[in-house]
């Protein structure tokens, strides 16, 4: 089957590393894969398999004409059955071009969105363009699965497949030369991490204030690696932790291209989200067998928690955060390596990738019929 996988940027993201799974996955299976970031390129492209071509559009707004005309270039080039927007802005980009140009193919609209994420503009999407013109729609979580349908999308054209990753480590990330952030902790201080774009959905400011309620005698940091995604939000960020006096615990140290190594090197991870489809850096951190605290967010939080696994929380809580964090502080280090130990394992049975594919290739079916 040929595949061409379309997002905005290959910036680092959840949308954009699940990209880069799904693509090198299918590719392994002898599927032909193609990548199109229509806007720009970025760190994820080091995580796609040198083998798979990765075209970059430049389009400079939402409906660019000359990137809707390169776009239709690559497609008819490409002869490809399935085309698997990533994303909202991307959908209504393809939306765009099939609709200007009369194109045909199977087209698979990916929703990566948490609840709170989801605002009146996807719905205006759904309702005015996306949802005539989609073959199949794939929601990451069970609430973006009821959105759509709610907006009209059917629901034999509707679906959830839960977000998944290799067991064995991506190549790419892990080349990153992140030494120094982990050299300003001393050697006695646990190191929690927080993957995350620094915006709202994703709790920093509620991580922040339960760090100010945590009373414990050794010696801790947290280290916050993840770019700036509202500024106005980071500043708030920064406040807060001038006023709690916390500069000596959480540092925010903007975009690593080496998330899962740090993962591999921290002692805990922390994920205070508001809002999330997966979250993806739950699975990531259970593979690399580090303990973690959680909100109660996301599909594969839920998965996780039906599991037993611990230790979750409800989201927008700084006092059930503080809490959890508290007790994985005052845990010994062999305490904590059993926790990681157990959610490696569940990670492995329950979230590996090659599990994933058949799913996929039922809904890529499923569009090429509808569309071509």
């Amino acid at each position: 089957m040929r595949i061409l996988h379309v997002i905005d940027s290959l910036g680092v993201g959840g949308a954009e590393t699940m990209l880069a799974v799904l693509a090198n996955a299918f590719a392994e299976e002898g599927h032909a894969v193609q990548v199109c970031a229509t806007r720009t390129g970025g760190a994820t492209e080091s995580l796609i398999s040198k083998g798979i071509p990765v075209h970059i559009l430049g389009r400079t707004s939402r409906y660019d004409f000359r990137g809707l005309l390169r776009f239709r270039r690559l497609v008819s080039q490409g002869a490809f059955e399935i085309i698997h927007a990533h994303g909202w802005s991307t959908g209504a980009f393809v939306t765009a071009a099939r609709l200007l140009f009369g194109m045909r193919f199977g087209f698979v609209m990916h929703d990566h969105q948490g609840k709170s994420e989801a605002g009146s503009v996807v719905h205006d999407l759904l309702r005015r363009s996306t949802v005539q013109a989609l073959s199949c729609y794939v929601g990451a979580s069970e609430a973006a699965l009821a959105r759509a349908r709610k907006a009209g999308v059917p629901a034999d054209r509707s679906f959830c497949i839960l977000n998944a990753l290799p067991v064995a480590p991506i190549d790419g990330f892990e080349k990153a030369d992140i030494d120094g952030e982990f050299h300003k902790t001393s050697d006695e201080a646990t190191t929690g991490l927080c993957l995350a774009g620094i915006r709202r959905e994703k709790g920093i400011l509620e991580l922040i204030h339960a760090l100010a309620m945590i009373r414990v005698e050794k010696a801790y940091r947290i280290l916050v690696a993840g770019g700036v995604r509202d500024r106005e939000y980071v500043l708030a960020c920064e406040r807060a932790i001038l006023k709690h006096g916390l500069s000596g615990k959480i540092a925010l140290i903007g975009e690593v291209p080496g998330g899962k190594d740090l993962l591999r090197r921290a002692d805990f991870c922390v994920i205070p989200s508001l809002s999330e489809s997966g979250p993806l850096v739950l699975i990531e951190a259970m593979l690399a067998g580090v303990p973690f605290v959680c909100t109660r967010t996301g599909e594969v939080a839920e998965a996780a928690m039906s599991a037993g696994l611990k230790a979750f929380v409800t989201p927008g809580s700084p006092e059930e955060l503080a809490r959890e964090i508290q007790l994985l502080l005052e845990m010994d280090a062999a305490a904590r390596r059993e926790r990681g130990r157990v959610a490696k394992q569940f990670a492995k049975d329950k979230f590996d990738i090659r599990g994933r594919v058949s799913e996929w290739l039922r809904v890529y079916e499923r569009a090429r019929a509808i569309g071509l």
